[in-house]
């Protein structure tokens, strides 16, 4: 077995240094693309320390910007651990993956869902790392993976 399937074998939560978690951020207007609102930012915290203040304080820190309060306002919402996003996913038919990680909901035949679950998942250009560089690999790789079934699914349209 190569490094690569061995690392792969391992569940992201234990790649990191901390606690993976997923929060969904809807920033000032002036920070984000009037079609892109929220932002899918991934972080590890430190397990010992309340993880809403730390993500408001890491953001802070990051974007130059006073978030104090974010959280009670509504700014940041939906803070998952990487073991929650699993156990709320709806492809429940393989093995765990980084891929559901990224998923943000399912609809079928919607427009906008892709792969054979037909899900919608986070896409690279609003997705935020601040993460380790080892969970940062594999959710990059995800990622790919993501913008691959998009590409895939936009050929299949144009196909019909």
């Amino acid at each position: 077995m190569s490094d690569t399937s061995s690392f792969r074998q391992v569940l992201i939560d234990f790649v990191g240094n901390g606690s993976l978690h997923r929060a969904t951020v809807s920033p000032p207007k002036h920070m984000v693309e009037p079609d892109q609102p929220e932002r899918f930012v991934f972080f590890e915290a430190p397990f010992s320390t309340g993880v809403a203040d730390f993500l408001e304080k890491l953001l802070a820190a990051a974007w130059c910007i006073d978030t104090s309060g974010w959280v009670e306002q509504g700014r940041i919402y939906g803070i998952r651990s990487a073991a929650d996003l699993r156990r709320e996913s709806a492809d429940l038919a393989g093995s765990p993956d980084d891929m559901q990680l990224l998923e943000t909901g399912s609809s079928g035949d919607d427009i906008g869902a892709v792969g054979p679950h037909r899900l919608h998942y986070a896409r690279a250009d609003v997705v935020d790392l601040f993460v380790t560089p080892l969970v940062a690999r594999r959710l990059r790789d995800a990622l790919d993976t993501v913008d691959l079934l998009y590409v895939e699914n936009a050929r299949l349209q144009q196909d019909r």
